[in-house]
């Protein structure tokens, strides 16, 4: 009975002793406390695992996650900046209203980033119907540049994960601008 008090009381005593682990301190004050420097000497950047998260070290030495904001995005291992306004013309002919369905709002296919969209026609009326899906809480701005833009909500004439949820249609005067944001959870673009 005693060896397995014994026992019992060292894998207690380890349990609580492997808990922290500190190098160059005595005293860890984390999981992992490192009183000197850090040194990662295989760093493997990998497509199939893309990071998520930027990191940061507060004025106590702990690491921390950063918030990157709507204008910062990481992608293929990238951070990027993005603070370039996009400009949409839609000229096509003289009709006097146009529907725009599906819109790829970013160059080069799907919404990635956050940005003006400034939307040009040859109308005075514009509706629009869908936003190319972008992924969970990209957010867009859309200006009517040199006309009356009015969004339609859950229109079938765009894509289901493209549509727009207004409670009602939407009418965006000249100079003025509506600003949205994407979920994925329901895909859809919601009116902030």
């Amino acid at each position: 009975m005693k060896n397995y008090l014994v026992i019992s009381f060292m894998l207690l005593f380890c349990g609580v002793t492997i808990a922290q682990v500190g190098v160059n301190t005595t005293d860890p004050t984390s999981t992992l406390d490192v009183n000197g420097t850090l040194r990662v000497r295989t760093l493997t950047i990998s497509a199939s695992q893309p990071a998520t998260k930027i990191v940061g070290v507060d004025a106590d030495g702990n690491l921390t996650e950063v918030e990157g904001g709507r204008n910062i995005q990481i992608e293929d291992n990238v951070l990027n900046a993005d603070t370039r306004t996009y400009t949409i013309d839609r000229s096509l002919d003289t009709f006097t209203t146009e529907f725009i369905n599906n819109l790829i709002v970013f160059p080069g296919g799907p919404a990635t980033g956050s940005g003006i969209v400034r939307i040009n026609t040859t109308f005075p009326i514009t509706f629009l119907t869908g936003i190319e899906a972008a992924p969970d809480g990209t957010v867009v701005v859309l200006y009517p540049a040199n006309g009356i833009l009015t969004l339609l909500p859950l229109n079938p004439l765009s894509l289901p994960q493209n549509q727009i949820m207004p409670n009602a249609d939407l009418t965006v005067p000249l100079g003025q601008t509506v600003q949205l944001f994407y979920n994925a959870v329901i895909q859809k673009w919601i009116v902030m």
